[in-house]
């Protein structure tokens, strides 16, 4: 089975979300689909998360798709997607625990590069998973003002 695990930004504008779904159509590809079991885990706020999870589900719709809430504000859109399993957290710190604890590889999508945006829960995402060393691929949506447009840990 392939786990992969997605953190991103909530602040999306039209240009990030092209360039997060164009970053998605490369690292996934259509053919993905021919793997027999495929796991996506996904979390439940506005912006990136949401943008990922449709984008997913659109596309792999046989794959088993896990949501994981938290039990404080998240976007209650994203429950109108047909996820596969949905998980339920205390919080955010536990919740984005979950994500990574479930992926064999983790996808982050910051908007900004970490030294700008240090609080932020993608960064928290990418730090829990850096810990435990899974494999990741980070992609900074704002490369102007970030020190690196794409960075592999």
């Amino acid at each position: 089975m392939l786990r992969f695990g997605f953190t991103a930004s909530r602040r999306l504008e039209g240009t990030h979300e092209r360039k997060l779904t164009r970053h998605l159509s490369k690292e996934f590809p259509g053919k993905l689909a021919l793997q027999p079991e495929l796991e996506f885990h996904t979390g439940g706020s506005w912006g990136g998360d949401y943008v990922i999870a449709e984008w997913l589900i659109n596309r792999f719709p046989d794959a088993k798709h896990v949501l994981h809430l938290p039990d404080e504000p998240f976007n209650p859109d994203v429950s109108l997607l047909p996820f596969t399993e949905i998980r339920q957290y205390a919080t955010y710190r536990a919740r984005n625990g979950g994500i990574v604890a479930a992926s064999e590889k983790l996808y982050g999508y910051p908007l900004y590069d970490e030294e700008r945006m240090p609080r932020s829960g993608t960064w928290m995402t990418i730090r829990i998973a850096r810990r435990q060393r899974k494999p990741m691929c980070v992609t900074v949506l704002e490369p102007e003002v970030a020190t690196s447009a794409e960075r592999l840990y």
